[in-house]
Formats: C-alpha cells, structure tokens, sequence
C-alpha cells in the first residue's frame, strides 16, 4: 500500500483534513514525522511539520517496498463525519465519500496524490478554502471558520499587494455569497460535482490587522442557501 500522511486544521468545528499519499518505494526519500519524533532521510516531497502520519500495517521504521497505486482511507477514522468530499489537488476530480465510507484511489504517473478532504457542515457546505494553497484552510488565509444558523462564516486575510483569492468548496446547491468588506465575482457552480467556486476580492473597508509584524486586509464572506 502507498504511505499516507496527513495533517488537519479545525475552527469551531470545522474540519479539513490533508493527506498526502505516495508510493512506497519512494518511502526513503521522504521526511516522515510522528508527534514529533524524525523518521528516515531529509529530502522529499512533504512538509516538515505534518501533525501524524502512519503505514498501514507496518512497523515505524520500516520502509515498505514495491510500486503500489491504490489509496484507501476512510474519513471517519480522521475526524470527519457525514457524506465527506475529497478534493484530488493535482487532478482536480471530486469524490464523494457517504457517511461512515471508505475512500479508494489511485496514485497519479507522479507516484503521488494530495487530497484535501471536508465533512458537510450544517449548512450543507463542505468547505475547502483557498485552493491554490496546499492548506487552503490554515489560519494564515482564513482566520475564521464557523456555522452559524445555516450559514457559513469565513474571514479571509489578504497579505499586503494582494489583490483577489478564490473561496472554493462542495454544496448540493448554489450557494448565495455575502461579502463584507469586499466584493465577490460571479460565483461558479457545477451541478454535476457539486463544486463551487468565487473569486473574492477586498474593498476600501476591509479590515486591517497585523499578524506576524505583516499588515492584512481581512474581508468577511457568508455562504448560505440561496
């Protein structure tokens, strides 16, 4: 089986979780960490600060071998509950996972898949942020994730110079956007996938604050049912 690594990032209980998949034969020149402990060799396709990882069925160290392609895993056992959207980075295909499923994949001709996986909120949105971000949820871009009464809240945190990001995420309608703060384009939506995306952009009243010795325009958005 390949070697799964994964980290998540949560906000009032909202859950996005990261994985990153790849092949077993790679497994030597891949950093692995596990609650901190290092694993074998430096150099690599991951991130040095993923918050878990494992091999299924295999001891820590041991490395596996073999060219292997399919991925499974299953949401449930991460955290994420209800019908679960896995987002392929890399092919950009969306998978739906019903509640208490398991998710089966393949590897791509790079030996390797990210996937970046949201449980369906109470307002019937799965939530995946900034996609052009390989952690489109972290804090750094969206400083606030909440439901509230049907309706989903996110402030997104523009650096200094930026100009627009694109929100993206999974509902099983079109969703109404709000935007305060800022504005938003058109929003894009395929019945088919259920995905959805918006272009958002900060206005003279954004808010301003600093973080990390770095000035940010914030800009609130709601998602809700049209």
């Amino acid at each position: 089986r390949p070697i799964i690594a994964r980290t998540h990032t949560e906000q009032h209980g909202v859950r996005t979780v990261y994985i990153f998949a790849f092949d077993g034969a790679d497994a030597a020149h891949v950093p692995f960490y596990r609650k901190g402990k290092p694993g074998p060799v430096a150099q690599g396709y991951m991130p040095n600060r993923w918050s878990s990882y494992y091999v299924s069925k295999q001891p820590y160290s041991k490395v596996i071998a073999g060219y292997h392609r399919t991925v499974r895993f299953s949401p449930d056992r991460m955290g994420l509950h209800g019908v679960v959207y896995v987002y392929n980075y890399f092919t950009r295909q969306i998978v739906k996972v019903p509640s208490g499923g398991r998710f089966v994949g393949r590897l791509g001709k790079q030996r390797a898949s990210f996937y970046v996986c949201a449980a369906t909120t109470p307002s019937g949105i799965a939530f995946l942020g900034d996609l052009q971000n390989y952690v489109g949820t972290g804090k750094a871009r969206i400083p606030y994730l909440a439901n509230r009464s049907g309706e989903l809240l996110a402030t997104v945190a523009f650096a200094k110079g930026e100009k627009a990001i694109t929100l993206s995420g999974v509902a099983a309608y079109k969703p109404a956007v709000l935007v305060h703060g800022g504005s938003a384009d058109t929003l894009h939506y395929s019945p088919a996938s259920g995905l959805f995306s918006v272009v958002i952009k900060p206005g003279v009243g954004a808010g301003r604050v600093r973080l990390v010795h770095q000035a940010v325009k914030e800009v609130k958005v709601v998602f809700s049912k049209p």
